[in-house]
């Protein structure tokens, strides 16, 4: 299938590493449009190369279903209850869509989490996200990832811990998963060009560990003191989670292999 266009709906951290893996060689020919609500950042989003489409009105509708039809299509803004069963509709006639969603939508469930995992329609924070997946898998094609905690260079953990406002929730041997945002836009990337099935599919590097584990390793690398600890009840509920993420069906049916398998691998140097 011929990579053309690339609509990016939302244009948080997700959306532009994705357009940065484009820009940087992947594909630095196919026309990428981005959407915002804030004309204060139309210039920004120029400034990268990337077309803005200001949603502002009815028009700003119509030229999304003219930019979706035939196009690969991210969605990577939050469910705010509303924009989800507007702009799916729009995007019927899209090649292929990835919505981003989160691996708390498995909320209480504890242990390995793979494809054939259900959801926790009953856990904290997750119903929004439990109804624009469903939305969205209603047009047949879309693929969502349910992504854990994300990082890069300048986002994540060791930044909360280097400003001092992170708290380890209980006794931190309750596990976690993340995942590099390069390595999440590279799985967006093939995912837009294979022929994988629309369904729901958890995304993560292959070496979940505990909360205390990840903490006391950056805390050694980055020379950090060892944050305090806060009781589990009053910690937000995406750390409360006990969850390893296993990612293996969806990169066994791309074919492709992480950059950074653990966290240790991207901050080793």
């Amino acid at each position: 299938m011929a990579r053309e266009k690339l609509l990016l709906l939302g244009f948080g951290n997700v959306a532009r590493h994705l357009a940065a893996f484009y820009a940087s060689g992947a594909d630095s020919s196919r026309l990428v449009f981005a959407t915002t609500r804030s004309a204060e950042h139309v210039a920004e989003i120029e400034s990268l190369g990337i077309e803005p489409v200001l949603l502002d009105g009815t028009s700003s509708f119509e030229r999304l279903q003219s930019l979706s039809e035939g196009s690969f299509v991210l969605v990577s803004f939050p469910p705010d209850g509303t924009t989800d069963a507007i702009i799916s509709q729009i995007c019927k006639a899209a090649a292929k869509v990835v919505y981003i969603s989160s691996t708390g939508v498995y909320g209480g469930h504890e242990g390995i989490i793979d494809h054939l995992t259900p959801v926790d329609e009953a856990a904290e924070g997750a119903g929004g996200r439990i109804a624009a997946e469903t939305l969205w898998l209603r047009n047949g094609n879309t693929v969502v990832l349910r992504a854990p905690a994300l990082y890069s260079a300048d986002y994540g953990l060791h930044k909360r811990l280097a400003s001092g406002h992170y708290k380890l929730p209980g006794d931190g041997e309750r596990f976690t998963s993340r995942i590099h945002m390069e390595d999440l836009a590279r799985i967006i990337d093939a995912v837009f060009l294979s022929d994988i099935e629309s369904g729901a599919y958890p995304v993560g590097d292959v070496c979940p560990c505990t909360q205390k584990e990840i903490v006391t390793w950056l805390c050694q690398k980055f020379d950090l003191p060892f944050p305090d600890s806060m009781p589990l009840e009053k910690a937000h509920h995406t750390q409360k989670g006990n969850r390893q993420i296993d990612p293996s069906y969806l990169l066994q049916r791309l074919n492709i292999r992480l950059l950074y398998p653990s966290y240790r691998d991207f901050f080793a140097d």
